[in-house]
């Protein structure tokens, strides 16, 4: 029930009875239910942000929304082993449990924003690309980075755009340069 209901319903409530007192009484109660009701605030449903590949699926299958669903969890388990490595596939997202796909897509029929992807960087240097690999020394107690280099921009370690300093950071030890992925 949103506000204006709750308005409408207490003005088209009746008294019960003809005394007098009890008139009062009512009318009061009246009164002050339709004061308190005024103060309430309209709450919005909060919009999920989701990814553009999401947004555009729910576009293409929103009318038949439980259907669409039942049948891209079906698919995304028959076909698991062509998508494993694309992360932007929707059948990799709908059986990731961290992202509550199944509640994600009802709520996006209250409304949802479009996640915007941030800048990402890759360190090249004459060499190829600069790919990254931590590690860890149990024997020395040491953690830390191994930087190796490759010949294909995809293996490359991309940095946030909030840690672009690290990637040029990084250009220097390698005597490259940052480019954006």
């Amino acid at each position: 029930m949103n506000k204006k209901e709750l308005i409408d319903n207490i003005n088209n409530l009746e008294s019960e009875s003809d005394s007098s007192d009890y008139q009062l009484g009512f009318e009061k109660a009246k009164y002050w239910c339709l004061t308190l009701a005024g103060y309430l605030v309209e709450s919005e449903a909060e919009k999920v942000a989701v990814p553009d590949y999401v947004a555009e699926w729910f576009e293409i299958h929103k009318d038949e929304l439980e259907y669409h669903i039942w049948h891209l969890i079906i698919k995304s388990s028959e076909d698991y082993a062509d998508y494993e490595s694309d992360k932007t596939d929707m059948r990799y997202w709908i059986q990731y449990a961290p992202y509550h796909p199944i509640e994600t897509l009802f709520r996006m029929k209250d409304g949802y924003t479009i996640k915007i992807k941030p800048k990402r960087w890759v360190v090249k240097n004459e060499k190829g690309y600069v790919a990254m690999e931590n590690f860890r020394d149990f024997d020395n107690g040491r953690i830390g980075v191994k930087l190796t280099i490759v010949t294909e921009k995809a293996y490359a370690a991309c940095w946030d755009a909030i840690d672009h300093d690290k990637a040029d950071a990084v250009a220097t030890l390698v005597d490259g340069s940052v480019e954006e992925a």
